[in-house]
């Protein structure tokens, strides 16, 4: 199942549970994402219903902690 697959339903479980959606934050993200992964982040917003909040790169977990914190506020946006 996609990423967006994913995202479709646990968008759809809260929305289940009387809970909103405020977005997604995608783990993982590759510095060259291919055509698949282009066109979900693209579909994202009208499967879900919910808004793309910003994508973490693949390499993230392999920074260090200082790293991570200097470069995290600029993965995601929350407005």
């Amino acid at each position: 199942m996609s990423r967006v697959g994913h995202s479709a339903l646990t968008a759809e479980a809260l929305r289940s549970r009387g809970l909103e959606c405020l977005g997604f934050v995608i783990w993982s993200w590759p510095d060259n994402p291919d055509l698949a992964m282009q066109t979900n982040l693209q579909d994202l917003a009208s499967v879900t219903g919910a808004s793309l909040l910003g994508r973490v790169p693949a390499d993230a977990g392999s920074m260090d902690r200082v790293a991570f914190q200097a470069s995290a506020a600029g993965w995601i946006s929350i407005t």
